[in-house]
């Protein structure tokens, strides 16, 4: 990943995020993710476009700093309302490839929300993604995949509190 170069990044802001809404953001073209909100709480995207982007474009920071069989550290209270990650390109041949990371955390939530054309070249795909290590609650509704090969990718090693409706 180049250093720096995601357009919108939350990054260990904690509670000082809190509040923050970003509102109808287009990140295209970009090499990497496009949004992020890494421990950084209470952030709302809402009507946020990722179009012809490598990566997952909506990214949870993941497993980096996290001793190997604990989960990764929570992000709690983020919001994806109405926002679309669209023509998402691989990036490292060895990683997943997703259109929205789903992380760890209580109170988040996708509503809403649109993945389509998301290319794993030869690897696997999926338009939302919980991974091994990404216990959390989240309320998901309304939301669409197409054109990826898994609509939704999840591993539930236990939370409760997780709401799925109405997903195409």
């Amino acid at each position: 990943h180049p250093l720096g170069r995601w357009p919108f990044h939350f990054h260990k802001m904690e509670d000082a995020s809190r509040g923050s809404l970003l509102e109808g953001l287009v990140a295209t073209e970009c090499g990497t993710h496009a949004f992020g909100a890494h421990m950084s709480h209470g952030v709302t995207w809402q009507d946020c476009i990722a179009h012809d982007v490598q990566e997952a474009p909506f990214w949870w920071d993941t497993g980096q700093e996290v001793p190997a069989g604990e989960d990764d550290p929570p992000t709690n209270d983020n919001r994806y309302e109405r926002c679309v990650a669209s023509f998402v390109k691989m990036g490292d041949p060895d990683n997943q490839h997703h259109a929205f990371l789903m992380g760890a955390g209580a109170g988040n939530v996708c509503r809403g929300c649109v993945a389509s054309e998301v290319d794993g070249g030869s690897g696997e795909t999926s338009g939302f993604l919980w991974t091994t290590r990404s216990q959390g609650n989240w309320t998901f509704e309304d939301t669409v995949a197409h054109h990826c090969e898994n609509g939704i990718r999840m591993w539930n090693n236990g939370s409760t509190g997780f709401t799925q409706r109405r997903f195409i």
